[in-house]
């Protein structure tokens, strides 16, 4: 649209009529210029050419009356914060209902597009005339939350009506929030997984669920691979959770069954209300590849020890063989390991190597020639493993190798 007179002011609700030709039958030179009108809801449409929806508030009984919000006319398409319903920190409508002992004192906790003259109780309940019972903790419909999207094609007019709870205490907060409880979950020795978690020192507490739940109620817990992205724990992987804490790692399917993994768990029932704790159960991984390690499915192998002691002397507490899984980090045994004198010399360990090497027993001048030992704990290969002791003389019985001492030729 264009208009003879250049205007910075859009137009919202009058519309302007087009320029005609000033002069007929002549011709001058005319400058028009651009009029632009406001679309608040991005439809193309001049907001003064649409219908208004009209927002109205019911109190439903509510008081004061003289704190009811007016009307508000609105736009489809656009979107409109609903009136507030609280005031200096209390809400702003109550209802008192019954007498004597039946008495109610409910205060606003939202607005509906259902208008009911129902009170909901200290669980957040209400059975609603005409449809089930609705719960408030659980409903994330019933009430309507703010701004509020106006729709294209909405009726002329949308009546939103006050929802009350029973504020027992008549301190401003309804009964079923107050009551609220919540599953708090404990680490249990574990520590953050990452930089939004924070495990606290004392009780190991790192998440409080934010769903309100009331006493008595049975909640599904959250699964483990949750737990795992929030809290971590060396050489262990979570199983779940139980009621009781145990920070010692699972380490056999026996131990699994008395731990007592559950998936849900009963909310607390006090007065005051509670929140109910629940614990990580770790089983031991040694190996960190996800599976805990009584699994059978994860293979082990074996690893064994060969006392190397060829046709002279007798070696004297050979550990037995032992099962490990890949990639753990193992730490050998030897030191009860001992071998009777050869040729009337005392001989000693000097550890173990994963190969022979050219000599069962090492002399003088002989360092060069003893095999490389093994440098502990090593890393188990994804394979059967041997090591072999390695021995050498010790004549003096100073627990040094001969071949390591300074000796005295006799002439």
């Amino acid at each position: 649209m264009w208009t003879e007179k250049p205007s910075d002011v859009l137009a919202n609700s009058v519309k302007v009529m087009e320029v005609t030709n000033p002069q007929a039958g002549g011709t001058r030179t005319q400058n028009v210029y651009a009029l632009w009108a406001a679309d608040r809801n991005s439809n193309g449409k001049p907001d003064y050419d649409e219908a208004k929806v009209t927002l109205t508030f019911d109190l439903v009984g509510g008081t004061p009356t003289e704190l009811k919000p007016s009307d508000i006319t609105v736009l489809p398409g656009t979107s409109q914060t609903l009136p507030s319903i609280v005031e200096n920190g209390k809400p702003k409508w109550t209802r008192d209902v019954g007498e004597g002992a039946d008495a109610k004192h409910a205060i606003v906790v939202g607005w509906s597009l259902t208008n009911t003259s129902e009170i909901f109780d200290q669980s957040g309940k209400a059975t609603i005339s005409g449809s089930s019972e609705i719960d408030l903790t659980t409903n994330a419909t019933f009430l309507i939350e703010s701004p509020y999207d106006v729709e294209e094609g909405a009726s002329a007019s949308i009546p939103f009506y006050a929802v009350y709870a029973e504020d027992s205490k008549n301190d401003g907060r309804a009964d079923f929030d107050e009551a609220a409880v919540h599953v708090e979950y404990c680490a249990s020795g574990g520590e953050a997984a990452n930089s939004y978690v924070t495990v606290d020192p004392t009780t190991g507490k790192f998440h409080t669920c934010d769903v309100h739940h009331v006493g008595g109620q049975t909640v599904t817990l959250k699964d483990a691979k949750w737990g795992m992205t929030q809290i971590k724990r060396d050489h262990a992987v979570l199983l779940g959770w139980s009621t009781s804490e145990n920070k010692e790692l699972v380490k056999t399917l026996d131990e699994v069954a008395a731990r007592s993994v559950v998936t849900t768990v009963d909310m607390r029932n006090g007065n005051p209300p509670v929140n109910t704790p629940v614990y990580v159960v770790w089983a031991e991984d040694a190996n960190g590849n996800g599976i805990p390690d009584y699994d059978t499915s994860d293979t082990r192998y074996t690893l064994t020890y060969d006392g190397n002691a060829g046709s002279e002397g007798t070696v004297s507490g050979l550990p037995s063989p032992a099962s490990h899984l890949t990639g753990v980090q193992v730490t050998l045994d030897g030191g009860m390991l001992t071998r009777d004198n050869v040729d009337g010399k005392r001989v000693i360990s000097l550890g173990w190597a994963f190969e022979k090497g050219p000599r069962d027993i090492y002399d003088y001048g002989e360092a060069g020639r003893v095999p490389a030992l093994i440098d502990e704990p090593f890393t188990m290969p994804a394979e059967d493993v041997t090591v072999y002791a390695i021995w050498a003389y010790d004549a003096n019985g100073n627990g040094t190798p001969d071949f390591n001492e300074a000796h005295v030729a006799l002439t």
